[in-house]
């Protein structure tokens, strides 16, 4: 066979990393070891394809370059919704999805029947999940919204925020404790699983502040949420802030944020949310995603995730945000009178 090489081999691997379907790499892996000098017989074995396989896709990419190794168009059966009626279903369960709407389409069922009222058209189950899934929709549960949360007053916060400032740390805190909580599992139809729960008390504060913007993070693992625990926070976070620079906090309005006890140092200044609007914080996605993979990990995946340990005579500090790895700075001990 007349083999053309269009790409050099590192090209190739780039190719080959920016590719996502398992099929693309076994076929750039075939270009690769042929344009290393390696047989068709030892591709084979190497990628257990059959001889023909190699050939035919190695003869594509000669005469069509990298657009050969695609998958080869198939006709197929005729889709029974055109792109103009997706857009248009997918405009319905958005508008659906509006806050003060009160019809949801909350299960697969539901989204059935607007389709036959719609479109007249019909699905099996799994006909119906596989669309759903090939349309981009997806199950989630709601983010909650408080009653006396108020639109208006959020957009008044965003257009009158601090514009000329030196940098911006979102703010708050998040309880973890040892109660258990269960969710479900896999298990054989007829038998319910057990599991040892623990409903001890023992609870401690992490106290963290981001910039969602550089990844730049602090935090302190404190006993509890008062005004006491809220100055050491401060204080700690503003000797890290550097010298002619100021850092404008954003925070929400809890007692521990508002009292006036506080002594608040001169390189921080704090701006308040509106009252009920947590969704304007970006901090509260970062303890969410904590407690799923790092808090609620059984017998403490933290080793300092202890009350025990955050005694009088000290508490722990630890590095909390966006990294790629969330605790990989070692934790530091500060002396403070806390109980």
């Amino acid at each position: 066979m007349n083999f053309k090489l269009h790409h050099s081999i590192e090209e190739l691997k780039i190719l080959m990393k920016k590719s996502s379907r398992r099929e693309i790499i076994f076929r750039i892996q075939m270009v690769i070891m042929k344009a290393k000098g390696e047989t068709i017989e030892k591709i084979a074995d190497f990628l257990s394809i059959s001889k023909k396989t190699i050939i035919l896709w190695l003869n594509k990419y000669s005469l069509e370059g990298f657009s050969g190794l695609k998958n080869m168009l198939q006709k197929g059966r005729k889709r029974k919704l055109t792109e103009s009626n997706v857009a248009e279903l997918k405009e319905t369960i958005k508008k659906s999805n509006i806050l003060d709407n009160n019809k949801k389409y909350t299960n697969g069922r539901m989204i059935l029947e607007l389709i036959q009222k719609i479109f007249s058209k019909k699905f099996s189950n799994s006909g119906l999940y596989n669309f759903i899934k090939r349309i981009g929709l997806r199950k989630l549960k709601p983010r909650p919204v408080h009653e006396k949360n108020n639109p208006e007053l959020m957009k008044e916060w965003q257009e009158n925020f601090p514009k000329k400032i030196v940098e911006i740390m979102k703010k708050n805190e998040s309880r973890y404790g040892q109660m258990t909580i269960s969710t479900g599992i896999w298990s054989l139809k007829g038998e319910r699983p057990r599991y040892k729960n623990q409903a001890s008390f023992l609870n401690s504060w992490i106290f963290g502040a981001i910039n969602p913007k550089d990844g730049k993070y602090f935090g302190l693992i404190l006993p509890k949420l008062d005004g006491t625990n809220m100055q050491i926070f401060i204080d700690e976070f503003s000797k890290t802030v550097n010298k002619n620079e100021h850092v404008i906090m954003v925070l929400d309005g809890s007692r521990a944020h508002t009292t006036k006890a506080l002594n608040i140092p001169e390189n921080i200044t704090f701006h308040f949310l509106p009252p009920y609007s947590p969704q304007l914080n970006p901090i509260e996605r970062l303890w969410g995603y904590l407690k799923r993979n790092y808090l609620c990990v059984p017998q403490g995946a933290i080793n300092c995730a202890r009350k025990e340990e955050s005694t009088s005579a000290n508490c722990q500090m630890m590095r909390v945000g966006l990294s790629e790895s969330v605790f990989r700075s070692r934790f530091q001990t500060t002396q403070s009178s806390i109980i």
